[in-house]
């Protein structure tokens, strides 16, 4: 009770740091950001507070430098196989179909 009452334990704190490090360490989406969240059962106040620490302009720069990444380490010639094959691994690490398709369709 004490560390409550002292701001040691703070779900807000724990969700923004959580959502900070996974975004911009491990370069997770969204998706599986709260779907590693779950389990914590914290509230959609603190997840929309938390979910604010992440930039949309960085966000979709993000996505842009996974995909170029992947794309340089794909081994298959064919167009729509490697388009399927970094559709999976970005939807993977957790960002939005949508987004993903519009990035990568945009990019032919």
């Amino acid at each position: 009770m004490e560390l409550i009452q002292e701001n040691y334990l703070n779900e807000e704190r724990f969700a923004r740091s959580f959502v900070r490090g996974k975004f911009r360490i491990k370069k997770w989406g969204r998706i599986k950001i709260k779907q590693e969240l779950y389990p914590h059962e914290l509230s959609d106040y603190v997840l929309k507070k938390a979910f604010s620490e992440i930039d949309e302009d960085q966000y979709i720069e993000t996505l842009e430098q996974l995909r170029e990444k992947k794309e340089n380490e794909l081994k298959t010639k064919n167009p729509w196989h490697r388009k399927k094959q970094l559709a999976v691994w970005l939807m993977n690490k957790g960002y939005e179909s949508d987004l993903v398709w519009e990035l990568l369709n945009r990019k032919d």
